[in-house]
């Protein structure tokens, strides 16, 4: 167990410069939920952005409202039995919350606000400002301005009262921060590697570096994103002029953490290296070994110093848990036998007897994108090794309509397609500790496996050693 190190004690008090100082409940209250018992399960940011879920049960209609201690105006992020929704609170509020088939009314003192959160996805003129990332650049940037200018234009009207909302300011960082990041995506993709770097620098929006004033809108999550995203790649290209192109590989694993840690001052910094280390054991298991980069404890141990308290004890116990599951089961261990769904919604029992040859199993979802993306690659990897390869695919969807779709949709590997109910909670998915996907597992003829978490670089090469 590694030790907390005392940190300097004005860290944890910065962010709260930025935020009410006062701690006022908000309650909200759920008039539409009828069917009981229900839990309701809420994910928000600590005042150090850590991710905080409540759950609260529900037996009855006396239960519907939730009382939160809100220290600051903020989005919470409501799983229900059927939808995930974001609403937005702040200390002292009250919102009542109804729902007519899909719509939804509310009311009380953010009503505005949240009819604005639900409405601007439906706003049919909104539907119509697409932008086309394979338009030249100054057409580009064109339309990506008629979107936003747009958008500002129906935020005005919802909110006259402009500067005095803060739910305005915090809309209006929000989209400043995406508009300027698309324009830097279409930068990136497709302008020559000689003007770039040139490029980026000109279009880059530096006034989203002013961070005094910007670290009370951390609510907004395309500012984090741009931080993310946009504003190492700013510092790194500055850092590391011409050379930054070759350092790309390792850019999100170590040399992010060093730009991050030099560039941004607390409580961004922190804000920012929770962000790339919570998912760095997932991201790690699928790194191939030829990269040789640290475990996730060599590289919070690295950065401990850049991380808030609250969000370094929060990791440690993280990457506990990653470490607990990797012995969770073992190489060379024979699978258990499963029981899946058909995609004509008949029982299919997997075991090791029914194996033919190698297996590899490519866990996926019809919403991953990533999933998706790879499915060409492991269709080659069954050509290429067709003799001793069998590939199964296993959609933990969280309905089987789902799934079913998404054969119908996308060109899913394998000749065995099958969908493990109850998804990530399924006993398939618990055995293998699968928390994120796409995941890939490789198991020999015998029925033992060979790698429970594989990267697809690294089949062709552990099938050769069978």
């Amino acid at each position: 167990m590694i030790l907390l190190k005392k940190l300097p004690i004005f860290l944890p008090l910065l962010f709260c410069l930025y935020c009410s100082s006062e701690q006022k409940p908000a309650v909200l209250t759920f008039e539409f939920i009828e069917e009981f018992p229900q839990d309701v399960i809420i994910t928000r940011f600590t005042d150090q952005f850590v991710h905080q879920i409540d759950t609260f049960h529900m037996e009855s209609k006396e239960d519907r409202s939730i009382v939160l201690e809100v220290d600051r105006p903020q989005y919470l992020y409501v799983l229900f039995h059927d939808r995930k929704e974001k609403f937005f609170t702040q200390p002292g509020s009250k919102l009542r919350i109804s729902r007519f088939d899909d719509r939804y009314e509310f009311e009380g003192e953010l009503k505005r606000e949240n009819y604005f959160i639900f409405q601007i996805p439906d706003n049919l003129e909104l539907k119509n400002k697409v932008w086309d990332y394979k338009s030249p650049l100054i057409e580009f940037k064109e339309e990506v301005a008629d979107y936003f200018a747009y958008k500002k234009k129906v935020l005005s009207d919802s909110f006259p009262e402009k500067e005095d909302n803060f739910f305005y300011r915090l809309n209006l960082i929000e989209d400043r921060a995406m508009q300027n990041s698309v324009v830097l995506q279409h930068i990136n993709k497709n302008s020559e590697y000689s003007i770039q770097n040139s490029l980026f620098y000109e279009s880059i929006d530096t006034g989203l570096f002013d961070f005094k004033k910007m670290s009370r809108f951390l609510d907004a999550a395309n500012l984090r994103s741009f931080y993310s995203k946009m504003g190492t790649q700013y510092y790194m290209m500055k850092k590391f002029g011409s050379k930054f192109h070759d350092l790309r590989i390792e850019e999100k694993y170590l040399l992010r953490g060093e730009v991050i840690s030099e560039k941004f001052p607390q409580p961004i910094r922190s804000v920012l290296m929770y962000d790339d280390l919570k998912y760095y054991p997932l991201e790690y298991d699928h790194i191939p070994d030829s990269m040789d980069l640290p475990s996730p404890r060599e590289l919070l141990d690295r950065y401990e110093e850049s991380l808030l308290p609250e969000a370094y004890a929060f990791l440690v116990k993280e990457f506990d848990k990653w470490e607990e599951a990797i012995f969770a089961y073992v190489d060379g261990q024979m699978i258990p036998v499963f029981d899946f769904k058909s995609k004509l919604n008949t029982s299919y029992t997997l075991s090791p007897e029914t194996f033919g040859s190698s297996v590899l199993i490519d866990v996926w979802a019809s919403w991953c994108g990533p999933c998706i993306q790879s499915f060409p690659t492991v269709v080659e990897l069954q050509n290429r090794h067709r003799d001793n390869l069998e590939v199964i695919s296993v959609s933990i969807d969280q309905k089987i309509d789902l799934f079913k779709k998404g054969l119908s949709e996308y060109e899913v590997p394998g000749k065995l397609q099958l969908y493990a109910e109850h998804g990530f909670n399924s006993d398939f998915a618990e055995f293998f500790q699968i928390k994120g996907i796409p995941r890939y597992i490789l198991i020999g003829k015998d029925g033992r496996i060979i790698d429970g978490n594989i990267n697809l670089l690294d089949v062709s090469a552990k099938l050769l050693d069978q």
